[in-house]
């Protein structure tokens, strides 16, 4: 879907005094709002410097930012759906009206590109990518080389092809497609296995 031609920004020497003058903040400090209730802290942005864990404020905010400039650099219709989804989704006794809503009734998933799902693993960060125009859902896991693709994977993806196809009935009162996956491999590893 994206070419390779967008070049990797080096950041200024100025850029680069702006970042560690928020590495040196307090922690509690909000040093970015998107909107209220959801700010980012600089604690929080300490999490890009190894070896921390990644926060899911972090993840679903660099999210996105992908998805904007999906659209306004290639034209791409893509959603991020949040970095609780798929704890929701398997949430017992969650209902599919609930997952509606929680994803927002108001925007048409079916009518995106791609899906960009963040789910959190015990100790790492997976992504489902789901192409809406060839209706593969992919499976990706920076720690796949340690815990390869278990049956606790498989049945992940499954769950999230059978939320979306019940969605699309819900939504379209119509027959929904069939949603195919992989799990992609020679992707980037983790070294904190």
């Amino acid at each position: 879907i994206f070419n390779n031609s967008s070049p990797i920004i080096i950041l200024t020497q100025p850029q680069w005094l702006e970042v560690a003058h928020i590495y040196n903040l307090p922690i509690n400090q909000i040093v970015i709002s998107r909107r209220p209730g959801f700010d980012i802290t600089a604690g929080e942005l300490a999490t890009l410097r190894p070896p921390t864990w990644l926060t899911d404020t972090i993840i679903e905010t660099y999210l996105r930012l992908v998805e904007r400039r999906s659209h306004s650099v290639y034209g791409l219709r893509v959603k991020v759906l949040s970095t609780f989804f798929y704890a929701r989704l398997t949430k017992k006794g969650t209902t599919l009206a609930q997952m509606d809503k929680f994803i927002g009734c108001d925007y048409d998933i079916f009518a995106a590109d791609l899906l960009l799902i963040p789910i959190h693993l015990p100790g790492h960060w997976c992504m489902v990518t789901v192409d809406m125009n060839q209706l593969k859902l992919r499976f990706f896991d920076s720690m796949a080389s340690i815990s390869g693709v278990s049956d606790e994977k498989i049945k992940l993806v499954e769950k999230i092809c059978d939320c979306l196809s019940q969605l699309y009935e819900h939504r379209k009162n119509r027959k929904p497609p069939t949603f195919t996956y992989s799990f992609p491999t020679g992707i980037p590893q983790q070294g904190n296995g």
